[in-house]
Parts: structure tokens; C-alpha cells; sequence
């Protein structure tokens, strides 16, 4: 599929003002102002991330309830529920309510389900704390659409407090508390925390009430920031703030858990990125969630026994090697599904549904086919009468709008604009089908079926050196709405011999105006042709820039996006 470059412009002279204003170069305001970043109070604040800019956690709508709440059946000794959800967000959030109330002297237990439970709250977790006596539940990560869940607690006598941060359906549970950031006419300055990153809040607010010197409670950035960065939230606000004061504490091996978990993946670089947790420590965790006991995973992050936590972290291991070959068996058949029921050139949706699929991993699969053939897919697992299904959409389109438009055939869904989750009816697929499919041609443009890339600046080779190179290092953490930055130099030569390494990745050098980079383009195997026999005048080449390191030497590396 080819890609649309988008450029950045300075038709109202902000880059140029800025750059003045500041001293700096144009290409370096270019990345300012592309973050929203306009002068020098908002540079300091960006590219310092201090606890300073923590927000007042009680300006989330109900937080001085969850407190009252909360600090009232501490005193009364209630037995407390953290009902959390399978992920990484969902069990980092439980590990900090649980260690928080432990602390502060609570009768408190937890409850994972199992993904086959599906989303959210489930009346066999709810029946299961009525066996055992709770009488407070708190939810982290889930609760904000389990509203016959909810009713099914209080009619237990149970209390319960949701604390979520997912979209918000028309109306509100019935729990005696909510706290979501999303919540309909919040005056909270920031809607996109992270559950880890609620669950944050509500123990700031507990320290805030207890006039605690240290009501930021520095003491669970790492969990905080670790959920934070595994759920693919916005990187800006308090999540930029949570993510770059965390990721420093996970890479310390302060917590025991965390510890045993980078040492069984063989981390051994000089400093651990958003990047690092996405791609290497959060899918151990989540495969636990995905194919074994979630629970396991909190029991990782809260142990204080190294010997135990080393065992989990090398059973998470050899799980998210199992949980690969089966991602690959599923890719392979719902590909095969895909490619005969829909034609990838039409701007359709994808519903794709099989008996046996394993419920752990469709939401992988879907983020997989979305990503090659551009377009919103569904995932469902059959099992008897009912199927669960997982979804992931493209930039701009929004997932969460269209399985509401189609909620009079579910049995219940929730989630964001990008991913959700689904429980239907057998006997309702094909009508889900077939309106999914109708909503989704309904709003889906050409526009948002093209992949693009945007580009901050165009660069000469000359102007690439290691002083743009740790600027651009500050702009971390990456990830959505402060992505990595794309640049693109027209006349690129390809310079030495071309070759395939790996499975399917690219590696050469470029050569421009007597310059010369060494590149790689992961996944581009396809364009070797091409820079085997380029233009006369050269390539435009769109990529990332990084620092690389060969047997001690340090260099920098092109990392190709794209070229034409």
C-alpha cells in the first residue's frame, strides 16, 4: 500500500518565531510546535517532566468520595476487593490499590479474572466475593460499563467503587463512586490516564487527605509507568509525566518483580524506553493474561520473595513463547478468512469469527491484520452460544462509535476509539456481521484507508549530528501524540552494496552531498529492486534517526519509513 507523505508548514510563522524567540534551529522548533509546544515555559515543562505537574487528584469527579469511602471501611476493618482486569494496565492498577491499602493497614485481597470471564466485571467474580465475605469493591481498569455487575454487588450489600478509564457509555453505573477521567463534564485537566495511572491518582488522593509530604507516591511509579506505557495511552500530560519519572525506577530493579522480569527477558541496555516495555516486558505479562492466571501477574509485581518472583518471571517466559505459536496459527487462518470474504483494495471493515480461536490472542491477531490491510477488524471466538470478540481500528476512525451503533446485537462491549471488546450472540453474528459492515463503509473515507506518514522537517545529511541527535533523544518518551520523529532527505543515493538480513529487513547505506548513513528498513525487503536501481537524481527517503552501536562503537542509523 503506499504511503502519503504529510509535511509539516509554517504558514503562520510560529516555527520561525520560535526559533528566534528561543535561539534555536528551525528544525528544532519544527519539533516543538508540532508537539504544541510554543514557548519557553512549555519547552522547560516538556523537556523536564517533574512531579510539579502532577494534577490535584481531587479534581476528578467523586475522588473525595472514593476516599471517605475507602478510609472508612479500613477503619472498620471490611474485607476489600481490588477486582482488576487481565492486562498490563489492569493488573499494574491492582498491584498499586492492593499495596497501598496494605499499607495502609486494610484487610484487602485481589481478583483477576480469567479472560474467558470476558471485559469487566463478571457475576462470577461478584458471586465469588459474596462467598468470601467482601464488603468493599474496588475496580481498576474495568468497571465503568458493568452495570448489572455493579447493581448484583450492591444487592449483596457490598460497596463498590469503580475506577476506570474507559469510554463512558450513556450513563453512568450505579457504584458509589466513580472515577474515570472520561467522565461526562469532568473538569479534570487531563482525560487520557491510564488505568495504572487512575489507580495513581486515588493513592495520591489518600496521601493528599492524609497531609502527607509524599502524596505524589513515588513509590509505585514503576507500576504506574509500566501500565501506563503497555496501554498505548496518549504520551502527553501526566502520562509523559508518570512514564519519564517511572521508567528510571524500573530500571534500577527496586521491585523485586520487576527485577526478576528484566532478567529473564536479558535486558542489559544502558537505559530502558517506553519502547523496551512495550515490545519486550509488557507481552510477558500480558501472555500470562492471555493464556494462564492473570493473577499470577500481580503476585509478580506485589512479592517480596525473590525465588518466587524469579519463577513467575521465567514462566511468563516460556508462556509468551506458547502464546507466539499460537498468535501464528491464528494469524494464518484468519488472514485465509480475510483475503476470501473481503477485497482488500475496497474500503470495508473486517469481521472475521471462528469456533476454537483462543480468546488470549485475537486481540493481537486483529492489531496484526488491521495494521497490513488498513482497516478496522473484529476478531470473535465461538465457543457454544456465545462468541468474544476483540477489535482494532485505524487512525481517525472510531471503533468505539461503531460497536455502540450495533449494540442492540451485543451482549455487551466497551473499550476506546482504537481497540474494544465485544460478547455476542451466535444466533446474532450474521446480523453483526453484515451491520458492522454497513456502519463502517458508511464512515470510511479514502482518506482514512491511506497510510500516512508525517514528516517534521526536511534534512540534508549535513545537518544530521549527535547535538540533533540528543535533542531528539529528549522529546522520550514516544509514543501517541509525541511520536518518534519522521524526517525525509530528497536526493538520497544508495551508496555500497544493498542486502537482505534477518527474515526481511533492508540494510544499506545512503550517500548524499559526499555524506554518507548507514540505514536499515525493517519489513522492507520488497524495496531492494528499488535501490538497486535508482532514480539518476536519487531518492527521497523518509526515516527515523537513532543512535546504533557495533562492537563498542557508537554510530548513527537511518531507520527507513519509507522512500520514493
Amino acid at each position: 500500500m503506499d504511503k502519503v507523505w504529510s509535511f509539516s508548514t509554517d504558514e503562520d510563522g510560529k516555527i520561525a518565531a520560535l526559533s528566534k524567540d528561543l535561539e534555536l534551529s528551525e528544525i528544532i522548533a519544527a519539533l516543538l510546535i508540532n508537539r504544541g509546544i510554543n514557548n519557553l515555559e512549555d519547552a522547560k515543562m516538556f523537556f523536564n517532566p517533574v512531579e510539579d505537574q502532577f494534577h490535584d487528584p481531587f479534581l476528578l469527579a467523586d475522588m473525595d468520595k472514593a476516599v471517605e469511602i475507602i478510609l472508612s471501611h479500613v477503619e472498620r476493618n471490611t474485607h476489600i476487593l481490588i477486582y482488576g482486569d487481565y492486562d498490563v494496565d489492569g493488573t499494574t492498577a491492582a498491584s498499586i490499590l492492593y499495596l497501598a491499602l496494605l499499607e495502609l493497614g486494610a484487610r484487602v485481597t485481589y481478583y483477576i479474572p480469567r479472560r474467558d470471564e470476558g471485559y469487566g466485571l463478571s457475576s462470577k467474580g461478584i458471586d465469588s466475593a459474596r462467598q468470601v465475605g467482601i464488603g468493599l469493591v474496588i475496580t481498576c481498569d474495568c468497571g465503568i460499563t458493568s452495570h448489572e455487575e455493579i447493581d448484583l454487588a450492591k444487592s449483596f450489600g457490598m460497596g463498590v467503587i469503580v475506577t476506570d478509564h474507559h469510554e463512558v457509555t450513556d450513563t453512568l453505573p450505579n457504584a458509589d463512586a466513580v472515577v474515570n477521567p472520561k467522565r461526562p463534564n469532568s473538569s479534570y485537566p487531563f482525560k487520557f490516564l491510564s488505568g495504572a495511572g487512575v489507580a495513581l491518582k486515588v493513592i495520591q488522593a489518600l496521601r493528599k487527605h492524609a497531609m502527607s509530604d509524599n502524596w505524589y507516591a513515588t513509590e509505585y511509579y514503576d507500576l504506574a509507568a509500566f501500565g501506563t506505557a503497555a496501554d498505548i495511552v496518549p504520551m502527553t500530560g501526566e502520562n509523559r509525566v508518570i512514564v519519564s519519572l517511572g521508567l528510571p525506577v524500573i530500571f534500577k530493579r527496586r521491585r523485586i518483580g520487576l527485577k526478576a522480569l528484566l532478567d529473564s527477558s536479558g535486558f542489559s541496555k544502558d537505559k530502558i524506553t517506553l519502547m523496551d516495555v512495550v515490545f519486550n516486558l509488557a507481552p510477558r505479562i500480558n501472555a500470562v493474561g492471555r493464556i494462564g492466571e492473570a493473577r499470577e501477574a500481580v503476585e509478580l509485581f506485589t512479592t517480596n520473595d525473590p525465588e518466587r518472583a524469579k519463577q513467575l518471571a521465567n514462566k511468563f517466559d516460556q508462556m509468551n513463547k506458547e502464546r507466539r505459536a499460537i498468535d501464528q496459527k491464528t494469524y494464518i487462518e484468519a488472514e485465509q478468512q480475510l483475503l476470501a470474504r473481503y477485497d482488500p483494495d475496497q474500503p470495508c471493515g473486517a469481521v472475521l469469527y471462528a469456533d476454537g480461536w483462543h480468546q488470549g490472542v485475537i486481540g493481537i491477531v486483529a492489531s496484526r491484520l488491521t495494521e497490513k490491510y488498513y482497516r478496522p477488524t473484529v476478531m470473535i471466538s465461538l465457543d457454544g452460544d456465545i462468541g468474544k470478540g476483540s477489535g482494532r481500528s485505524i487512525p481517525g476512525f472510531n471503533l468505539h462509535a461503531v460497536l455502540k451503533e450495533c449494540s442492540d446485537l451485543l451482549i455487551g462491549f466497551g473499550g476506546h476509539e482504537q481497540a474494544g471488546g465485544l460478547t455476542i450472540k451466535r444466533s446474532n453474528l450474521q446480523d453483526f456481521v453484515d451491520k458492522f459492515d454497513d456502519v463502517v463503509t458508511s464512515k470510511l473515507t479514502a482518506d482514512l484507508m491511506t497510510k500516512k506518514i508525517k514528516v517534521e522537517a526536511i534534512l540534508n545529511f549535513s545537518d544530521i549530528n549527535r547535538k540533533l541527535l540528543k535533542i531528539i533523544e529528549r522529546l522520550e518518551p514516544y509514543g501517541p501524540e509525541n511520536a518518534r520523529p519522521v524526517f525525509v532527505s530528497k536526493g538520497a543515493l544508495p551508496a555500497g552494496e544493498a542486502t537482505i538480513v534477518g527474515e526481511n529487513h533492508l540494510k544499506l547505506k545512503f550517500e548524499q552531498k559526499n555524506r554518507t548513513i548507514d540505514a536499515i528498513g525493517f519489513n522492507m525487503a520488497e524495496q531492494l529492486t528499488n535501490v538497486l536501481n535508482p532514480p539518476v537524481g536519487g531518492m527521497d527517503i523518509a526515516y527515523e534517526l537513532e543512535e546504533n552501536s557495533w562492537n563498542g562503537n557508537k554510530y548513527i542509523q537511518i531507520i527507513l519509513k519509507d522512500l520514493k
